[in-house]
């Protein structure tokens, strides 16, 4: 696994890697900027800032989805959640397609 925090095939991901051209909603692009990669952001402060702003919606009925993070963080995220009372907290697979009545 290399090792950036970028989930893998997400755009941001695909322009560390160095990927000359990128595709954006189907069109492709060059990628001409000057990327610079910004080191010590802690996944675990991000995962405590997620929960601290969802346990906000605890009054709401909500269905959560956890959709751009490696699936470890999503799993993680997913049980922190759920344990301060978030019921339904889902990770879909890209192409899922979710039904609301």
């Amino acid at each position: 696994m290399k090792p950036h925090s970028h989930a893998e095939h997400t755009l941001g991901r695909k322009i560390l890697d160095g990927n000359a051209v990128v595709k954006i909603f189907g069109d492709e692009y060059d990628v001409r900027a000057q990327i610079k990669r910004l080191g010590g952001y802690s996944g675990h402060g991000d995962h405590n800032d997620l929960v601290g702003f969802a346990h906000n919606m605890l009054r709401k009925q909500a269905r959560t989805f956890i959709v751009h993070a490696e699936i470890e963080a999503a799993e993680k995220l997913q049980t922190g959640l759920q344990k301060i009372g978030l019921q339904d907290v889902a990770i879909p697979d890209r192409g899922d397609k979710i039904v609301t009545e």
